[in-house]
């Protein structure tokens, strides 16, 4: 099992000749054009526009950038089995060149808390959105929202087990020895990984099946 891979208002009654509480108040006439009535009703015709506009699009660029940050995790969750999750992560986003961000992962299982713990894998950034590596990433997904720069990462393990881990960035988090070592063991496997001939930098690699942002349609 383990895996890491990871009506109208009632006026009120007046006495004396007034109206019924149950009867809408007389009319008073309209604001003459041109006048202060004029210009704050294109003021409230302005906030409403703009309340309901779409919210602009963030670029694939703008996107790439907002990742870039250091995450804790927010969530861990596992169905069926509730037990595949972790009880604490952080993940490492960083620029590796101007196409290619890398993500640095570490871990620790709820079930297996003495386990190693660490991965990484490599986003690319397209002209039609961010993609996340081919190499060793099946049943994998990473989403991101860069608006709430909110990371969630799926993993589909033995049988039907589906784990879901979301994580945002943060305030520093306070020292944690096990997942500072596992971290530096991310960052050791990636060099070595990019240093052997059989792999080579991530300029070589496919980057074609997982779409990171924007989510697919």
């Amino acid at each position: 099992m383990k895996q890491v891979q990871h009506a109208m208002p009632l006026w009120p009654i007046v006495c004396n000749g007034g109206f019924s509480s149950q009867m809408p108040p007389p009319t008073r006439p309209a604001p003459r054009a041109g006048g202060a009535g004029a210009a704050a009703m294109a003021m409230l015709m302005g906030l409403a526009l703009s309340l309901h506009a779409p919210a602009r699009a963030v670029s694939v660029s703008e996107a790439a950038d907002r990742m870039v940050a250091h995450y804790t995790l927010v969530s861990s969750t596992s169905a069926p089995d509730a037990r595949w999750v972790y009880t604490k992560a952080r993940l490492k986003v960083r620029r590796l060149d101007a196409q290619h961000l890398v993500l640095y992962f570490s871990c620790q299982w709820a079930s297996w808390p003495g386990d190693a713990c660490f991965d990484w894998w490599v986003v690319r950034q397209h002209a039609s959105g961010l993609y996340l590596q081919d190499l060793n990433t099946g049943g994998m997904g990473v989403r991101f929202d860069p608006t709430s720069r909110t990371l969630t990462m799926t993993m589909e393990g033995a049988g039907k087990d589906v784990r879901t881990d979301v994580f945002r960035p943060g305030p520093s988090p306070a020292p944690d020895a096990v997942l500072e070592r596992r971290m530096k063991r991310a960052e050791n496997s990636f060099n070595a990984t990019v240093a052997e001939p059989a792999f080579g930098k991530p300029a070589r690699w496919d980057f074609t099946r997982q779409r990171v942002y924007p989510p697919a349609q």
